[in-house]
């Protein structure tokens, strides 16, 4: 039986739902610790998103406000299913934590103080700090392909390390510098242009 486009459409919804809810679900750490996971669905598993759209996805997932694992989910489930899709990975993401959340609140009291609880989590974020490195290496192999982003990184690193710019600046620092980096090449490039011109006339 051939699906329907309607099927098709709804297929991808569940779909969406369902990988980011497992996602959520198995991760911990943050919306950071998530990214090598979200790569592995969607680019190299379902092959719904290519290597350099989901490195869009998460540069602006990460430069508008609010949570980059919703806002990751946002990004690709409108891409993928339009606004149902954005619904669908963004519900899939937020109901996991918020049902585990109310429950540890809940039972915080009691869970308070056993010493194999805190060496378990002593290891999840050992885990986690992995999983952090693991997405830092793997952006930086697919974003940091020339002099400009290299420039710009550098200087947003030194920025945040050494003088704690608030990260907000630095972002939008980042994007200005990379609009007049585009601005000085293209004019260079216009001029290249016009000067092989002259010459061959």
């Amino acid at each position: 039986m051939m699906m329907t486009e309607k099927d098709d459409y709804w297929f991808r919804v569940r779909t969406l739902f369902w990988t980011f809810f497992r996602i959520s679900a198995l991760t911990v750490g943050g919306g950071f610790a998530m990214i090598p996971i979200i790569e592995e669905e969607f680019v190299r598993r379902k092959k719904w998103i290519s290597e350099e759209d989901i490195a869009d996805v998460l540069a602006v997932g990460q430069s508008v406000p609010g949570v980059i694992a919703a806002n990751t989910a946002v990004f690709i489930g409108y891409r993928m299913a339009g606004f149902g899709g954005a619904l669908a990975g963004v519900f899939g993401v937020v109901v996991p934590p918020y049902v585990v959340i109310v429950l540890v609140a809940a039972f915080m009291t009691r869970l308070s103080g056993y010493p194999v609880l805190e060496h378990a989590f002593i290891g999840v974020r050992a885990g986690v700090c992995a999983l952090i490195v693991l997405t830092v290496a793997g952006m930086g192999k697919k974003i940091l392909k020339g002099r400009c982003e290299w420039v710009i990184a550098t200087v947003a690193f030194i920025a945040l390390v050494f003088f704690r710019l608030n990260p907000i600046w630095v972002i939008v620092g980042s994007a200005v510098f990379g609009l007049v980096w585009y601005y000085l090449g293209l004019r260079g490039s216009l001029a290249q242009a016009a000067g092989d011109e002259a010459g061959e006339q």
